[in-house]
């Protein structure tokens, strides 16, 4: 079943202005499912922001603990789900953060819908497989196995096989405009100063 998202109503937006935060229009913010916003403070919203079953608990990470929720951060073009908590983060865009997932005291972490984070169809991520010319290189994608790699490494004079697993490549790992980054349930990631996934010309780097 497809999530459903709904805007902010004027009670929410004005709890919102009162515990400090920040947006242009607040008709960009969507929600799904239940929002509890007090631990929502201090933060600046831009572009479009998703947030999903927004809980206010304390979380436990390696020792220490933390409040879900959003507070001190610029957040631009993101989706937050559960008991994320994001803290103290300079700016934060194109990223789905999953539940119990903490980042805090980042000054910037940015993806760029369209990046190929080590995989995809750039001459700089081929990986060289089966002989040590390189002849044979393949590009990587996400779930590859061993029998995908052996497949593309020998059927080099097959032209039309070659040209539609680059094609298949190509389409699961650029899906364009408007996907996220994932950082997954459980992740932390603290006291860093750049984070950043953009694609460039001919490559493909941080």
């Amino acid at each position: 079943m497809a999530d459903q998202w709904r805007l902010l109503t004027d009670q929410e937006i004005g709890i919102l202005k009162v515990q400090g935060n920040t947006n242009e229009n607040w008709q960009t913010i969507e929600i799904s499912g239940e929002i509890d916003l007090q631990g929502i403070k201090n933060c600046t919203f831009q572009g479009i922001l998703k947030l999903k079953n927004i809980s206010y608990v304390i979380l436990e990470k390696e020792g220490r603990r933390y409040y879900s929720g959003l507070y001190n951060s610029t957040i631009e073009d993101c989706q937050i789900e559960g008991n994320a908590a994001v803290i103290d983060l300079g700016y934060l865009r194109g990223y789905r953060v999953q539940t119990e997932v903490l980042l805090s005291r980042i000054d910037e972490m940015i993806h760029i819908p369209g990046s190929a984070f080590g995989q995809g169809m750039e001459i700089y991520n081929k990986l060289k497989i089966a002989n040590e010319s390189g002849s044979r290189g393949i590009y990587p994608f996400i779930e590859m196995n061993s029998l995908d790699a052996r497949l593309w490494s020998l059927l080099r004079g097959h032209k039309k096989i070659l040209e539609r697993f680059s094609t298949w490549t190509k389409n699961i790992t650029n899906k364009g405009p408007g996907e996220f980054a994932l950082i997954a349930k459980n992740t932390s990631i603290k006291n860093s100063n750049t984070i950043k996934k953009k694609r460039s010309l001919g490559s493909d780097r941080a």
